[in-house]
């Protein structure tokens, strides 16, 4: 795949595969988060350098898109993108029918390009509705998350 003038790699792995480097990865973008190694996780390359990567999470018996996430030095070249798709392609495969997200409000049409709708907080099981309530509280921001769910039926 190609993303601006690089070739990106995609690679789909359980996070216990990749712990070191995932890690580091979401530390250089400033985001220090705990990653279950039975994650399955999405990772874009340019040249065996991380660059991207995204989560599949199962909470509770819920599944989420969690953590994604792109170098600053790659952002607005199409890599989140590859991503997304490469994660929807994912969730068809596995035929995983029922999915949340919790993306900034300025970012709730890049998820729904993949079928994330944005419902109300009180709509979504309750842990994601205190973590919602944990981050409003502990952040100071304009940039305000949403709650998003997608639904496919494979029959």
């Amino acid at each position: 795949m190609k993303a601006g003038d690089n070739f990106i790699t995609i690679i789909v792995g359980e996070a216990s595969s990749y712990l070191a480097e995932t890690h580091a990865f979401y530390k250089s973008c400033s985001r220090e988060l705990e990653i279950n190694p039975a994650d399955e996780l999405i990772l874009a390359f340019v040249n065996e350098r991380l660059i991207g990567a995204v989560r599949l999470c199962l909470e509770y018996d819920v599944f989420a898109l969690r953590s994604m996430q792109v170098h600053s030095d790659f952002q607005r070249k199409g890599v989140g993108k590859i991503l997304l798709e490469r994660f929807d392609r994912l969730l068809r495969e596995r035929k995983i029918e029922m999915i949340y997200c919790m993306p900034y409000r300025h970012l709730e049409k890049f998820y729904g390009q993949i079928g994330f709708q944005q419902i109300s907080i009180d709509s979504a099981p309750q842990f994601l509705q205190s973590r919602v309530e944990q981050f409003y509280k502990n952040r100071i921001s304009e940039r305000h998350v949403i709650l998003m769910r997608r639904i496919e039926r494979y029959f």
